[in-house]
């Protein structure tokens, strides 16, 4: 539990008191996150990873909707989720 943490938990507490509910521990909070991450990372771990086929060739890119691509500005494609976009895209103008 860090700080920004326990800063949103004494926030929550000011709240809960002013519903005059029972104030949650910083203990109480560190074991529910505790279990709350094992229990994703358990859900997680079994989801299929995506199937991403091959880019196509005549793919458009994702900022411009254009599928010209000079040598100087190709549309490359991103490794991780394979979006289209001109190579000069980041380039602030």
């Amino acid at each position: 539990m860090d700080e920004q943490d326990k800063e949103w938990l004494d926030n929550l507490n000011v709240e809960r008191r002013k519903e005059q509910m029972d104030k949650i521990s910083y203990e109480t909070f560190e074991i529910i996150m505790d279990r709350l991450e094992k229990e994703w990372f358990d859900l997680t771990k079994n989801i299929p990873k995506a199937d991403f086929a091959m880019p196509s060739e005549d793919s458009t890119c994702a900022i411009c909707d254009d599928s010209e691509g000079e040598n100087s500005n190709a549309i490359v494609f991103c490794d991780g989720c394979n979006l289209a976009v001109h190579q000069g895209a980041w380039i602030p103008s």
